[in-house]
This record gives C-alpha cells, structure tokens and sequence, in this order.
C-alpha cells in the first residue's frame, strides 16, 4: 500500500487512524464563507507513526507535511508506503488550539497492476492532552 499527504487538528494534537494506510490535509480556519482559501494548519511540521513505513517507501524528511504530492507512479519518491492491511496512526501535534475548516484525504490504488489499494477507512480524532479523543470524520 502507498500514500500521501497532510493533516491538522482542532485542539492541540491530532492522530490519523487508518486502515491499511493513509493521508491527510486539513486547512483553516473555516468562515461561513463558500470561496474561502484554506490554509494548511500541518504544513511543514513533524509528526509520528504508530508503525514506520515500509523501506522501499520510506518517510525520512516528513513527506506527509512537505507539501510535495505523489504523481501516479509508485516509484515517486513523494510517495511513504506501508504493506500488510493494517491499521497505521499519524499524530499531528499543531502546538495550539486550531480550528478546522476542511480536512482532504490523498491516496494511490494501482490495481490490479501493482496491488496497491486505498484504505477501507479513514478517521480523524483530535486531542488536547493525547489521552482523551474526539472523532472529527470516519
């Protein structure tokens, strides 16, 4: 499995729960207002793996806040890849209190060529002292 990409939080930390693999964007702050640009509330930062990615695809430099998307080839080094169908957590921690306006999620499927599929779900929880969460999306 292979993957891409960002992801933010309301509080002060935020955690990814995946199955088979993920990644996600999320930018604010969110006005009432349709045209809003959003900003990327996890541009740049680090963040940790519940379980490192696989080494033919690995996330050395933080790939998933690096604001570099994959192209459709999974040679792409842009790309962080996790194998064997389980669940993955990312935690995102943004320092402080963020609002959330939009969250968007990028994945890669070559299949049946390469076997490689999106995740089966897909969930976003946020926290403020990484003990007690609250669902933003499944």
């Amino acid at each position: 499995m292979t993957m891409n990409k960002k992801w933010g939080s309301v509080l002060l930390t935020a955690v990814l729960l995946i199955s088979s693999i993920s990644a996600v964007q999320a930018k604010s702050p969110a006005p009432a207002v349709e045209d809003t640009q959003f900003r990327n509330l996890a541009a740049g930062l680090p963040y940790e793996w519940s379980e490192e990615p696989e080494a033919s695809h690995p996330d050395g430099d933080y790939k998933l806040t690096d604001g570099k998307y994959g192209t459709l080839d999974m040679n792409d080094p842009a790309w962080v890849g996790h194998l064997r169908g389980k669940t993955r957590e990312v935690v995102f921690d943004l320092g402080e209190e963020k609002s959330i306006g939009k969250i968007t999620a990028h994945f890669f499927q070559d299949y049946p060529t390469n076997s490689i599929l999106v995740p089966l779900t897909v969930s976003m929880y946020v926290s403020d002292d990484k003990e007690h969460w609250g669902l933003l999306s499944h």
